[in-house]
């Protein structure tokens, strides 16, 4: 972007030696005129007489006239080099100025380089961490159906039981209200009631752990992205946990007898 006033400086030093070349030129031509006159002077010894004021020599008219144009192109050649040097000191000052902004530049772009490699390196481990969660939580969710399938499992044999338990502890009531003795028709609900027992603690633990897991993978699927979230089956089960009796079913508990309820050793 220098380079056109450079080229400006140099075609007007050219120019300038160009003028001091000429000056000399002129100058060595005055001295031969000056030599040559004193050479005729000498030989014109009848025009010393004469008054000077009336004779005035065409040399000392030329010579006053190239005295003032040396004159003038000194000065102007000592203009134009003053002007050269302050437009040489301007544009150096341009171009320090210039360097120091183009310095401040690359050290910015040089820390704005750094910056965006750390948010690239950050957003890699963001990535990876978000695959890991999403690796987790589809774990999660494969563990909380296979859960709630055997807890329907469990559900649906502890339905078969409870009728079938109604269905002995009617058939020994009326038994006992007939007359007949055990010893007659043993009918042995003991075990079952136990394995009844049993089953519905079986399906209250697994209940918990379901509702646990469901806690634990709601936060999880929030922070799962909108597409992955729709395709989740967290869906928060509307029946109760706590009852394993189906509905239609009524047992009168004042009819079951109060049995002693064993250890499973």
């Amino acid at each position: 972007m220098w380079a056109k006033p450079f080229c400006i400086l140099v075609t007007r030093i050219e120019k300038l030696d160009t003028t001091i070349t000429c000056t000399i030129w002129r100058t060595t031509e005055l001295h031969r005129d000056r030599m040559s006159w004193n050479s005729e002077s000498k030989k014109s010894t009848m025009m010393a007489s004469l008054p000077m004021q009336n004779m005035s020599p065409p040399i000392f008219r030329n010579q006053s006239s190239h005295n003032e144009e040396i004159l003038g192109l000194v000065n102007v050649f000592v203009h134009r080099e003053k002007e050269s040097v302050l437009r040489q000191k301007q544009l150096e000052s341009r171009l320090s100025a210039e360097s120091a902004r183009l310095q401040n530049e690359r050290h910015q772009f040089t820390q704005l380089q750094e910056k965006l490699a750390k948010a690239e390196s950050l957003k890699g481990l963001l990535e990876v961490q978000l695959l890991k969660m999403s690796e987790e939580v589809e774990i999660l969710q494969q563990e909380l159906i296979m859960e709630r399938a055997k807890s329907q499992e469990l559900e649906s044999r502890v339905s078969i039981l409870f009728h079938v338990n109604d269905m002995l502890v009617r058939k020994a009531i009326e038994t006992e209200s007939s007359g007949t003795s055990f010893g007659q028709r043993p009918l042995d609900f003991f075990p079952l009631h136990l394995d009844n027992l049993r089953h519905q603690e079986t399906t209250k633990d697994l209940g918990t752990v379901a509702k646990t897991k469901d806690e634990v993978m709601m936060p999880l699927a929030a922070s799962i992205p909108t597409g992955f979230q729709s395709s989740s089956p967290l869906v928060e089960s509307e029946n109760s946990w706590d009852s394993v009796v189906p509905n239609g079913i009524s047992i009168d508990t004042s009819l079951v007898p109060q049995l002693p309820v064993q250890s499973d050793s």
